[in-house]
């Protein structure tokens, strides 16, 4: 359960920024943890009541985040109540993401690069799902920041480059064997048994995303222009100072 409270939490800055709210970190439920319950398919008072538990230790929470030779730390989550208006009671309930588990960079409306969680591709015949699940899904999130990193080649393209090196280095970043990539590609550029496809391979070392990630293909692309504007607005103005 602990799980899907993160992967839900870890989408909400995504969405929210999709739907051009004010504050995309925080979500409210009216109906408090019997509302939060139904969105990840949990329901029962038994399971509430795990869910309750498990809400209270994530709030509390601390993890050691290592990037870039960087030590950070930090809690995932914050939870707070409110009145709610559907009960009357203070058993509303506010869900803030906090910075540790939202993915920082330089750009989108408010000055950060937000990385979509990734649609979880079925499992690959011939490579183990209870062994490689959690690293498969990994590779996923490393693709997708892949994207994210080369928005503005992707705005301008509809695809980006992804190497023989590249791919390497991601099949290493999320210790899954090399002898597995082209199985890994193969599958997921070829979808079907209802699992749309992940990626979409337009050359060589070219892809594209598939119709799994519609949505955030059409995020990158907005992305990628307004780091394009933002870098010419940029160069614009050091043109203009060295003219002064």
């Amino acid at each position: 359960m602990g799980h899907k409270i993160i992967r839900y939490a870890a989408s909400i800055p995504f969405e929210q920024t999709l739907q051009g709210l004010p504050d995309y970190r925080v979500k409210k439920f009216e109906g408090g943890l019997v509302e939060l319950g139904e969105v990840l398919g949990i329901g029962g008072r038994r399971q509430h009541t795990e869910l309750r538990e498990i809400m209270y230790a994530l709030k509390h929470l601390e993890i050691t985040n290592i990037k870039d030779s960087t030590m950070t730390k930090g809690r995932l989550i914050d939870v707070a109540h409110f009145r709610s208006k559907k009960t009357g009671r203070e058993d509303g309930l506010i869900l803030t993401v906090l910075p540790t588990l939202v993915s920082l960079g330089e750009f989108d409306p408010r000055g950060i690069l937000l990385v979509p969680m990734a649609t979880i591709a079925p499992p690959i015949k011939g490579i183990a799902s209870t062994q490689y699940h959690a690293a498969l899904y990994y590779l996923q999130m490393i693709i997708i920041g892949e994207f994210c990193d080369k928005s503005v080649e992707y705005a301008k393209h509809r695809c980006i480059k992804i190497t023989e090196k590249d791919w390497n280095r991601m099949l290493i970043a999320s210790n899954i064997p090399e002898k597995f990539k082209d199985k890994i590609v193969e599958n997921w550029t070829k979808g079907g048994d209802d699992a749309p496809r992940v990626l979409e391979r337009v050359a060589k070392d070219q892809f594209t995303l598939g119709e799994a990630y519609q949505k955030v293909s059409d995020f990158f692309i907005e992305q990628g222009c307004r780091r394009e504007k933002q870098k010419r607005r940029g160069e614009a103005s050091v043109q203009k100072r060295k003219k002064k």
